[in-house]
């Protein structure tokens, strides 16, 4: 998964659902490494009927170009989301709503 074009509508929609979902069932906001949001999303989808899709992102760098192509429709669906970079790069998302 090189750019933005080679992330299908299923993989967006799963990414966008299965964030939505994670912010969406917490009080608190969610805060972690791309590889943690890899593997909790991957867990999510593992007891799921349709399961994993073959194109799903399996490295931080593939999950953060997937992650760009759903952040607007994030945002515009009351989910805020920051990136920040310390000792490791962390994404937070935080529901508004």
């Amino acid at each position: 998964m090189a750019s933005n074009s080679k992330i299908n509508s299923e993989i967006s929609n799963v990414l966008f659902n299965g964030v939505r979902s994670l912010v969406r069932r917490r009080a608190t906001p969610w805060v972690g490494t791309m590889t943690d949001l890899e593997n909790q999303l991957s867990n999510h989808l593992m007891n799921t009927k349709a399961g994993i899709p073959a194109e799903w992102p399996r490295s931080p760098s593939a999950m953060r170009i997937a992650l760009n192509v759903v952040v607007n429709r994030l945002r515009n669906d009351g989910i805020s989301i920051r990136f920040s970079r310390s000792y490791e790069r962390l994404v937070e998302f935080r529901s508004n709503r």
